[in-house]
């Protein structure tokens, strides 16, 4: 899976053009989301069946606004949801459906699947323990006394009822597609960055920038390492930021090599990976790089409007309760206020614009 690649004007903070796509789906899911961390799970159905309508393919980066993408998975959430109302024949259809495990982590498809009890599974009967013959006495007329004869079972009856399994899910466990979705995404990484480490042998950062390029080896290294042990689907997350790192770092030798004289190289690739950051939904991630930028460019809108935007997403998506976090984000829109009247909608979602608004 690819991650979208920004190309940028540094000293603007200038995006590829990008039309927003529709926010319908995208409102209707993350109001779900919140509903959920509530356990309010009526909302929840109401809301994914919402989204569902709208857009009813699953997906692990799923587009929102501009180029920011999302995991999508609404029938995860609605098949818990109807799991915890007790209706476990529509839980049980679309666990089976979904395709992973969204932002919030609610339990395994797996765990849940094991739950479900299975229709119309039948009461065992208790055990029939079979008589001790009596012993036979011999008549008179009979020499010699008889043995015992030895009781023999029908095939036919037998001593217990022996129940059919209504699931399949106690002999053959139903497979973990939240795993095997982290591992494609985490093998396909290490790919990334092994083909970038390629092209910065060729352009000559390994001499170049000889130090930049041996640190991108060395979490090269590591995200391979954490791949032959990983077996979770957070050991792969793992696996993922250490190869996402690699090919970001082997991206900076390369900047470097190429521009040895050039003082506004490595900003630039700050900023890049602070917008890479931010449109691939690491909102934290890209709260820490934006700050720094401010810190050393304070004139520049756009990164303050990108602090903010990051910020208030995390407080967002956070169920909207860290009130430190909300007046951060305030903060930041009120420096991006002094240069930037309003937000592009190419780049911010209508409810960040909204919240923009309401700053002074």
């Amino acid at each position: 899976m690819t991650r979208a690649r920004t190309s940028l004007v540094v000293m603007a903070c200038l995006l590829l053009f990008a039309l927003p796509a529709s926010g319908e789906w995208f409102d209707d899911y993350e109001a779900g989301l919140k509903a959920a961390r509530s356990r309010d799970w009526g909302t929840v159905i109401s809301r994914m069946n919402q989204a569902i309508g709208a857009k009813p393919t699953e997906g692990a980066r799923e587009k929102t606004y501009g180029m920011i993408f999302i995991k999508y998975y609404p029938y995860y959430y609605r098949g818990i949801a109807y799991f915890e109302q007790g209706n476990f024949a529509a839980a049980e259809r679309d666990l089976e459906r979904t395709r992973g495990v969204g932002a919030l982590d609610l339990g395994s498809v797996e765990s849940y699947l094991r739950k479900i009890p299975g229709p119309s599974t039948p009461t065992p009967e208790p055990r029939r323990e079979t008589p001790t013959p009596s012993p036979i006495t011999p008549t008179p007329s009979t020499p010699f006394p008889q043995t015992p004869a030895t009781p023999t079972r029908s095939p036919e009856t037998p001593t217990r009822t022996v129940l059919t399994p209504t699931r399949t899910t106690g002999s053959t466990p139903a497979i973990d597609t939240s795993t095997q979705i982290a591992q494609t995404l985490a093998r396909r990484l290490i790919s990334e960055a092994t083909g970038m480490m390629n092209t910065a042998r060729q352009r000559g950062a390994d001499t170049a920038a000889k130090e930049r390029f041996n640190s991108a080896v060395s979490q090269l290294s590591n995200a391979r390492s954490l791949a032959s042990r990983a077996r979770t689907a957070p050991d792969w997350q793992r696996v993922s930021d250490a190869a996402e790192a690699a090919r970001l770092t082997f991206e900076e030798a390369i900047v470097i090599a190429e521009n040895p004289d050039d003082p506004n190289a490595d900003i630039r690739r700050r900023i890049r990976i602070a917008l890479d950051s931010y449109f691939g939904g690491s909102f934290s991630n890209a709260s820490e790089d934006f700050q720094r930028l401010v810190t050393e460019q304070p004139e520049n809108a756009m990164l303050w409007a990108f602090l903010g935007a990051s910020i208030y997403s995390e407080y967002y998506i956070g169920g909207e309760v860290n009130q430190v976090a909300k007046r951060d984000a305030e903060a930041a829109f009120r420096q991006a206020k002094k240069r930037l009247r309003e937000l592009d909608p190419r780049y911010f979602s209508p409810r960040i614009r909204a919240f923009y608004a309401t700053v002074r």
